[in-house]
């Protein structure tokens, strides 16, 4: 068993990759004000000593610095830091600078195609909303990026001098799309923000690739819009696992291939 992890700038996420290579949930973790240390310690202190630890880090140098010394002590096990490519099973990055795209959103598309090839384009709903598309052939067309709704909740806060702490959505929807307090009206504001956003950039995504697009939702915020948004989205939470999945068993496939290649080489030399 593999533990896959996605250390992402608001939350700590993993997953577990069986030696069947299915999927297993594991958890999530707010990073709150809490250190490092003690994150990794609430999050796998329990867990047996995985077989080896796959990372896709956007959570910055000391994030990474703390994992991996964690992951030593604990476990003696020097974590695998996964990293974006200009091209990487048929998916072709469109960045001129490859290493600039969030190993995420990279992650995301190659867990998407890997469900199908086909015109594509995926919504990742955290600490911001990305969007990114992805033609027919496999060729990565770009994409963008806007504020989540918990950036665009603490812009209002840090702006307007009458509000005086930032409002958090609940687990229940909001109570309608007008509101008569402002806390609601901040929440259903920037709810709806998003929802129009994504709605009109899958629109226009759409409008260019045709009607086989198919779109992908996910991220920690995406079951908040569900009920909201465009019906022609399909959620998928664990998009990036997929995608480190499929990374994994690329891998796994070229060692083998090198391990059978190897002794009729050393047959031709000798």
């Amino acid at each position: 068993m593999k533990l896959l992890v996605d250390a992402g700038n608001s939350c700590l996420k993993w997953a577990f990759l069986e030696d069947d290579a299915a999927l297993r949930r594991g958890g999530r973790l707010l990073r709150g004000k809490q250190t490092a240390k003690d994150l990794f310690t609430e999050a796998w202190a329990s867990l047996d000593k995985p077989e080896g630890v796959i990372i896709a880090n956007v959570a910055g140098d000391g994030f990474r610095r703390s994992l991996s010394a964690w992951t030593k002590r604990h476990w003696e096990i020097k974590p695998e830091y996964l990293t974006v490519q200009s091209e990487q099973l048929g998916l072709k990055n469109a960045y001129e600078k490859p290493t600039g795209l969030g190993v995420d959103r990279w992650l995301a598309m190659l867990g998407a195609r890997a469900i199908k090839h086909s015109p594509l384009c995926v919504v990742d709903c955290g600490t911001a909303i990305t969007v990114d598309a992805v033609d027919g052939k496999g060729q990565h067309l770009g994409g963008l990026i806007t504020p989540g709704m918990h950036l665009m909740r603490r812009s209002l806060v840090d702006a307007a001098a009458a509000i005086k702490q930032t409002p958090h959505l609940s687990d229940q929807r909001p109570p309608g799309l007008l509101v008569a307090d402002t806390d609601n009206a901040i929440i259903v504001g920037t709810l709806y923000t998003a929802i129009a956003s994504i709605d009109r950039i899958v629109g226009d995504i759409r409008a260019e690739l045709g009607a086989q697009m198919r779109c992908y939702i996910t991220g920690g915020e995406a079951e908040l819009f569900l009920p909201l948004i465009d019906g022609r989205i399909r959620h998928e939470p664990d998009l990036t696992f997929q995608g480190m999945r499929a990374v994994i068993q690329e891998h796994q496939e070229h060692q083998e291939h090198q391990e059978h290649q190897e002794p009729a080489a050393m047959e031709n030399v000798s």
